[in-house]
């Protein structure tokens, strides 16, 4: 995993994990991701795509872990546990593990608001939920709660990432 860039941490994570090659998906995507360029794939069910996310944003993470910074935003409560488990595991060798914060339907609005006030690195959680908890919470970064504002009236964002 290494010569598709991953930094030393990471390659060793996926070699713990018994990813020693990379899938097809993840060679097309991950050298891409990682030089600053937006993309689209499209792959099989099972066919590592998470990783294709999952990694370069740990990675470009690890270069100045401060705050919140991103946030994967998934259609179901069970595809967004899969997706955090995912992120749980590979950030790890990081350090990270516990900076990473699942935010879905069915937990009480307090608890929800608790894990954005212990500022976690990343939020992975459903839509409805995010934008009430993130759109509400005190702690909350003003792009979030703006990203909150516009996504519960039905309006999309566009930004583009140019690698600089």
């Amino acid at each position: 995993m290494e010569r598709l860039g991953l930094n030393g941490a990471l390659s060793k994570t996926c070699k713990n994990l018994k990813i020693h090659e990379p899938t097809e998906i993840q060679e097309k995507t991950i050298p891409p991701i990682l030089k600053g360029l937006d993309l689209i794939g499209v792959a099989q069910t099972g066919s590592g795509k998470t990783a294709c996310y999952c990694l370069p944003s740990l990675q470009k993470l690890a270069a100045d872990p401060y705050g919140v910074f991103g946030i994967v935003l998934l259609p179901t409560k069970e595809l967004a546990a899969q997706v955090f488990e995912q992120f749980a595991v590979f950030s790890t060798s990081l350090g990270f593990r516990d900076k990473i914060a699942l935010v879905v339907g069915g937990d009480p609005w307090l608890v929800q608001t608790r894990k954005i006030a212990d500022r976690p690195y990343i939020v992975v959680a459903t839509p409805w939920t995010s934008s009430r908890t993130l759109g509400t919470s005190r702690h909350t970064p003003e792009f979030f709660k703006s990203l909150c504002y516009h996504f519960r009236r039905g309006r999309s964002i566009a930004h583009r990432n140019t690698p600089s």
